[in-house]
């Protein structure tokens, strides 16, 4: 979509409240984004250095999505992939992660998520799948926690006081052990969830039928 259309979509979105999230790849189409100046960019794979500084710049938000080109990394064999195309898939994953990296360090606004529905990418657990990428990717585990918790939060702008640790804020927290700080697959571990008031001890096994 050019930069043009997209423009007016941001305009009409912005007069009715609401943000634009759109789901691109190729430097073409966020180099799109950036000049329409949406909320987000979803995937945002073969971005440039150039482009990520802009996202920076202009305050856009970026979620890289690995979990589901991860997942046809993982499977290819099962999706009938032939080696090539799984090479491929792989040289873009690890271009990704450079970019990750370099987003971090250019300081943009990275927010946590998954892609969820994706083949392969089941909602909840496929969300924790994605943020043990991000890490693997480079990116250190708190701030993985956070491209989670607050900074998605105050990108989303909700109307409720979510994603943070404070009085008058939504009871919704996990207790986990310390180590979750420096890897968050400690995040499969054993936890306690807090969700409005309710407390959760069960029900986190993966394997678990439906999950």
């Amino acid at each position: 979509m050019p930069a043009s259309e997209l423009a007016e979509f941001v305009a009409a979105s912005r007069a009715a409240g609401r943000q634009t999230m759109v789901h691109c790849s190729g430097s073409d189409g966020v180099a799109n984004c950036l000049e329409a100046r949406v909320d987000s960019i979803e995937h945002g794979f073969f971005v440039t250095d150039d482009q990520l500084a802009a996202l920076r710049d202009r305050d856009l938000a970026w979620v890289p999505t690995f979990a589901p080109v991860q997942f046809q990394v993982d499977h290819a064999a099962v999706l009938g992939w032939t080696d090539q195309i799984r090479e491929n898939l792989q040289r873009i994953l690890d271009q990704h992660a450079r970019s990750l990296v370099r987003a971090v360090d250019l300081g943009v606004r990275v927010i946590a998520g998954s892609d969820s529905g994706s083949h392969g990418v089941p909602h909840g657990w496929g969300f924790l799948r994605e943020l043990e990428l991000m890490q693997t990717a480079g990116m250190p585990a708190l701030r993985v926690l956070h491209s989670a918790t607050g900074a998605a939060s105050a990108r989303l702008g909700f109307s409720e006081n979510l994603g943070v640790l404070e009085k008058g804020a939504a009871a919704r927290f996990l207790i986990v052990t310390p180590r979750v700080l420096d890897d968050v697959r400690a995040l499969r571990d054993s936890k306690v969830v807090m969700f409005d008031g309710e407390v959760l001890t069960e029900g986190d096994d993966p394997a678990a039928p439906g999950l």
